[in-house]
């Protein structure tokens, strides 16, 4: 096992550049080596184009990072904004100076559609550009394929396809990304199932490599992919990991060289037992996830379930009769308001599972825990072959700490390699796209 302890990153050094000196010694060096600035020009040949652009805007650094601000430091003060931002714009420069242009880069962020199981799903594309202006600038041929897995949203304007990606915090490398939504009009989130997740997210990657190649942009020779996430995210990131290892072709096609996941509940029979032993002594920090299971297992396994439904027969009265499965239903608010509607309607240290869930929620006959073992990715089903670097917090009051820990024990130890936090889960979210950003890169553990 390798364990490495870091400290926490303050927020004003989010990208600063004494972080990036001490904390990982990585230096502000060119991300390209102009010697290996070959292109793969057949790499994406294969993938045909099945993006459809809804609609896109191209930012400068400023305006990206007004954007990144707005979105996610919102309770900085002024000066640390002001620090922050000058190591965002230093990262962003630096990256583009390896190309030597003497032009101005443009971060373009897209609205887009692709097709899945005769679905048309919603999701966000990120690359980067240079010209003279917006309207004539020429993408950049992308050294990073990086398929991002979004956190927890429930809201309609949070995600990818609507809002701002995190990996907005990564935009200063010369890097594409693909940041699928999980969701689709009028049916649930797949959340926390794993396998549909997948499938779901590499449909999304194959559509936007033909679209990438049909646009101008062909894979570095050195080309590096690689999948990331946080919380839902970072359960889902591993899940595109297996898959990808699964998928030979696509595997050589984005050069792929392994997974950074953060706090995910990678095993949903560990979280869900967890979170059981947690709330014998408060409330469940994040109660709403228990609503998020049930619509997902009722959309996607109905004949396993059949009239024993997640929503009627996992669920306690109490859940349903809050009002918190309408809000994740019409989509109308975020995950903080949803778990308050329900901790207020339990009132004060009732939002436990044995007042959020039914008494016998184990029963068998329901198949409930059949589900989420089908979806646990530590089950000793798979061993992975590429490197991946898990970021969780010991304190993490969301995610079980213990899905980490069992993941550790489970994978190889020449590749998993463990960052440990300390801290809350939402301020440890930050730290991980930070962290990643600090490196300027994806230096990932060679095996």
């Amino acid at each position: 096992m390798k364990k490495i302890a870091i400290l926490p990153v303050a927020a004003l050094m989010l990208f600063g550049l004494s972080a990036c000196d001490i904390e990982f010694g990585f230096e502000l060096a060119g991300t390209v080596n102009p010697e290996t600035t070959e292109t793969n020009d057949d790499a994406w040949t294969g993938y045909p184009n099945g993006i459809t652009v809804d609609s896109s805007t191209s930012y400068t650094i400023a305006e990206l990072f007004d954007l990144y601000s707005t979105s996610y430091l919102s309770g900085m003060s002024d000066s640390e904004k002001s620090n922050t931002q000058l190591g965002f714009e230093a990262f962003c420069k630096a990256s583009i100076s390896d190309y030597g242009f003497e032009d101005t880069p443009y971060w373009v962020i897209a609205s887009v559609t692709y097709s899945y199981d005769n679905e048309t799903l919603p999701g966000s594309l990120i690359w980067c550009t240079h010209g003279t202006s917006k309207e004539n600038a020429v993408p950049i041929n992308p050294r990073y394929f990086v398929i991002d897995s979004h956190w927890t949203m429930t809201g309609a304007d949070e995600f990818p396809s609507v809002g701002a990606a995190p990996v907005i915090a990564l935009a200063h490398m010369d890097a594409v990304y693909v940041c699928p939504d999980q969701m689709a009009a009028g049916k649930a989130q797949p959340y926390l199932c794993e396998t549909i997740t997948a499938n779901r997210t590499i449909a999304m990657a194959k559509a936007a490599m033909g679209f990438l190649k049909d646009s101008g942009m062909a894979p570095l020779k050195v080309c590096e992919g690689y999948s990331i996430g946080y919380s839902q995210g970072g359960a889902s990131a591993l899940a595109v990991h297996r898959a990808i290892e699964q998928d030979a072709q696509l595997e050589q096609a984005i050069g792929f060289r392994g997974t950074y996941s953060g706090a995910g509940p990678y095993s949903m029979t560990i979280t869900l037992n967890k979170w059981e032993e947690w709330s014998a002594s408060g409330d469940l920090a994040f109660p709403a996830a228990i609503g998020l299971i049930a619509l997902a297992w009722d959309a996607y396994y109905p004949e396993l379930l059949g009239s024993n439904t997640a929503v009627n027969k996992f669920l306690s009265a109490s859940f349903r009769n809050s009002g918190a499965l309408t809000q994740i239903a019409d989509r109308s608010d975020n995950i903080g308001v949803i778990n308050n509607t329900i901790k207020s309607y339990v009132g004060p240290g009732n939002a436990t599972v044995a007042n959020l869930l039914a008494s016998d929620w184990k029963d068998a006959s329901y198949k409930f825990m059949q589900i989420a073992q089908e979806n646990d990715l530590l089950d000793g089903s798979w061993t992975p072959t590429h490197p991946i670097v898990f970021f969780h917090s010991t304190e993490d009051e969301v995610v079980p700490y213990a899905n980490t820990e069992r993941a550790m024990e489970v994978f190889p130890s020449n590749l998993a390699t463990l960052h440990e936090q300390t801290g809350d889960h939402s301020s440890v979210g930050v730290q991980f796209y930070s962290w990643l950003g600090l490196q300027k890169g994806f230096p990932m553990a060679k095996e």
